[in-house]
């Protein structure tokens, strides 16, 4: 499960503290690193920007989403992790 937040809606919470970040945002997603350039070809159809960074453990891809926030696709060896 992924959930984002509207900050300023949830600001108005009187029984919970405020949710959400303030400006952009850093999120990432584990993805398979063969799965990685049909990601960057669809997001480009669908009009997204990508980067591609290199990495000491493989590659990861980034778009933003329409809010400005950043978007990262990455294998999860990148994170230290195990690959399932």
């Amino acid at each position: 499960m992924f959930l984002v937040f509207n900050p300023k809606l949830t600001a108005k919470e009187t029984h919970l503290p405020p949710h959400g970040a303030k400006g952009s945002v850093h999120v990432a997603f584990r993805v398979e690193e063969e799965e990685l350039p049909a990601w960057e070809a669809r997001l480009k159809a669908a009009g997204y920007p990508v980067w591609w960074a290199e990495w000491p453990q493989g590659k990861s891809l980034y778009t933003q989403d329409p809010a400005g926030n950043l978007v990262e696709l990455a294998p999860a060896r990148i994170w230290g992790l195990e690959e399932t």
